[in-house]
């Protein structure tokens, strides 16, 4: 296996980790644009990629209240996680994560999810929390939470309609 490095992010690799988010989730758009249709689409995620881009980017940034981690394979970032913690429920969460498509499956989103498990850990969390979707496009982000140890779900739909 490529020799994988996990450390903080710093704000040199903030456009990279966005850019990666924005690779890594495009499928999961594409999906929900398949199944909501245009018109319901365009007015709810017109603007993904921007948003998505503010969320890892300010969850990315020293003082923010998240830590971030990101993975390299020989100097080049391949993925991030982000993680919060919070001292009044003990649970801390996991928020965004992507792995640059071209290196998925190759264990570096579990070697993420070990390192934002351990700093919950050292900073006193009993529980971990990550959200994710329910379609198909999420199975092997699905698949790796449960590899990585998460063990109970509470699944949710959210519907639309054209009025």
């Amino acid at each position: 296996m490529d020799d994988i490095v996990i450390r903080r992010v710093v704000d040199s690799d903030i456009e990279v980790v966005e850019e990666i988010a924005v690779k890594a989730f495009s499928v999961h758009y594409d999906f929900y644009r398949e199944k909501m249709g245009d018109n319901i689409f365009q007015a709810v995620h017109k603007d993904w990629k921007e948003k998505k881009k503010k969320a890892v980017r300010d969850a990315c940034k020293e003082g923010s209240g998240w830590d971030a981690f990101v993975a390299e394979i020989d100097g080049k970032i391949v993925g991030f996680v982000t993680l919060k913690c919070d001292d009044q429920t003990l649970c801390g969460i996991l928020g965004n994560n992507s792995v640059d498509p071209a290196y998925q499956g190759r264990g570096i989103g579990k070697r993420l999810y070990k390192k934002a498990m351990d700093t919950m850990r050292e900073k006193g969390m009993k529980y971990a929390r990550v959200d994710t979707g329910l379609g198909p496009t999420f199975a092997s982000a699905r698949k790796a939470y449960e590899q990585s140890g998460f063990d109970r779900q509470l699944q949710t739909v959210i519907y639309y309609t054209e009025l």
